[in-house]
C-alpha cells in the first residue's frame, strides 16, 4: 500500500507543480500580420469545409495564403469547398494528393507549395477566432523560435464530449509545462505553427513518414532534438482552435487509438517514463477504489490520498480552462474522475495491439 501512496501522492505534487507552472506563463499577443501559409489536409470533410472557410474569410490577417489539400476524398468536400470559397471571396489554392495517401503526404504537398516563411496547420473541422493566425505569429517575434503550439479545446454537449473536453485540458496542460521546461512531450496538429526552413532543413516527415500519425508530436521531435529549446506553447485564448469531440464511445476509443498509437514510435525517455508513471497512477486509483468499495472501512489514509488527486486534478483543470475560456461542468468532472483510469489503462493497451480507423481506412 506504502508504494500506491506513494505513486498518487507524487502524482498530486507533480500537478501542484504543473499549475504553479502553468500560471507563471504569461499570454504574449501582438497584432502582427506576417506573411503566412495555413495548409489544410482533408478527406471526406463535406460536413465541415464549409464552416472552416467561414472562419477563415473573417481573418485579421491579410497577408496569409490558404492551401487545402485533398486526401483523395469520396464525398461532395472538393464542390462544396470551391462553392465557399466563392461565397466567402476567400482566395485559396486546393490541391490533390496524386503520390501516396495519408495526412503526412498531403501536408508535405502543401507545404512544398507554401511560398511564406511561417507554416500553420489546422484541420477541416476546426473552427477559430479572427485573431488566431495574429496570436500564432506573435510567438514568432524571437528569431530562435521555431515552433509553436497552439492550444486545442473539444466541444459539445453530450457526456463523452464533456469528458474528452475534460482530457484535452489536461493534455494542454502537461503539453505547455513541458514545452515551458524545454522538454516538449505533446503536439496538435490541428493548431501548429512551424519556419518552413526548418521542415525544409529536417528533411520534413522522413524517418517517420511510415507512420500513419504524428505528423503532429513525431515532427515536434525532431525539431526539438535539432533545435533545443526552440519550440513554445501559447496559452492565449486568442489562439485556440475549437474541434466537436467524439459523441459516441466507439468513436472517442477509435480515435484516442490513433492518438495513443503514435507513443509506440517515440524512442525519448522522458515520454517513455510519463506514459509508464501515468500507467502507474491509473492502476493505483483504479486499486484503491475498488479497495474502497470491497471494505467501506477501508484506511483513511486511501481516501485522503484519493481526495488529494482528486483536489489537484480539479484545481489545475479549472484554472487550464478558465484560461482558455471554457466552462467546467463538476458533474461530468466527478464522473470522468471515477472512470478514467480504466479508459486510460485500456487506450494505453489497446494502441499497442489493437487496430483502428480513420477517414474511411484501418491502421493496425
Amino acid at each position: 500500500m506504502l508504494l500506491i501512496y506513494s505513486v498518487l501522492f507524487l502524482w498530486s505534487v507533480l500537478l501542484i507543480v504543473v499549475l504553479i507552472l502553468w500560471a507563471k506563463q504569461k499570454n504574449k499577443f501582438e497584432l502582427v500580420d506576417k506573411p503566412c501559409s495555413v495548409i489544410i489536409p482533408f478527406r471526406n470533410e463535406e460536413a465541415t469545409l464549409v464552416k472552416l472557410v467561414k472562419a477563415f474569410s473573417r481573418q485579421s490577417v491579410k497577408s496569409v495564403e490558404f492551401i487545402f489539400v485533398n486526401d483523395h476524398s469520396e464525398d461532395r468536400s472538393v464542390e462544396l469547398l470551391r462553392e465557399a470559397l466563392k461565397k466567402y471571396s476567400l482566395q485559396a489554392e486546393v490541391l490533390e494528393v496524386t503520390e501516396g495517401e495519408g495526412k503526412k503526404a498531403a501536408l508535405s504537398l502543401g507545404i512544398s507549395e507554401a511560398s511564406n516563411e511561417f507554416i500553420i496547420t489546422t484541420d477541416a473541422d476546426c473552427q477559430m477566432n479572427e485573431h488566431w493566425l495574429s496570436s500564432l505569429l506573435s510567438q514568432f517575434e524571437e528569431e530562435e523560435v521555431k515552433m509553436v503550439l497552439g492550444p486545442v479545446v473539444l466541444t459539445g454537449e453530450g457526456f463523452w464530449q464533456k469528458f474528452q473536453s475534460l482530457e484535452m485540458s489536461a493534455l494542454m496542460g502537461v503539453t505547455a509545462v513541458s514545452a515551458y521546461l524545454n522538454k516538449p512531450t505533446m503536439a496538435n496538429g490541428a493548431n501548429l505553427a512551424f519556419r518552413k526552413i526548418v521542415f525544409e532543413e529536417l528533411d520534413g516527415y522522413r524517418g517517420i513518414d511510415q507512420i500513419p500519425t504524428g505528423d503532429d508530436e513525431l515532427f515536434m521531435h525532431k525539431v526539438q532534438l535539432s533545435y533545443p529549446g526552440s519550440i513554445r506553447f501559447t496559452k492565449d485564448s486568442r489562439a485556440v482552435v475549437l474541434t466537436a469531440g467524439a459523441e459516441r464511445l466507439s468513436s472517442m476509443i477509435n480515435q484516442k487509438k490513433r492518438w495513443a498509437s503514435k507513443w509506440r514510435f517515440n524512442k525519448r525517455w522522458s515520454t517513455i517514463v510519463l506514459a509508464l508513471f501515468i500507467l502507474l497512477v491509473n492502476l493505483a486509483q483504479c486499486f484503491l477504489i475498488y479497495n474502497f468499495l470491497t471494505d467501506p472501512m477501508a484506511s483513511r489514509v486511501s481516501i485522503w490520498v484519493l481526495w488529494l488527486k482528486f483536489m489537484s486534478e480539479m484545481f489545475l483543470l479549472l484554472q487550464v480552462r478558465h484560461d482558455l475560456g471554457q466552462r467546467t461542468n463538476f458533474l461530468s468532472f466527478i464522473i470522468s474522475f471515477l472512470f478514467y483510469p480504466l479508459y486510460a489503462i485500456y487506450i494505453g493497451i489497446a494502441a499497442n495491439f489493437g487496430s483502428y480507423q480513420w477517414k474511411g481506412r484501418k491502421y493496425s
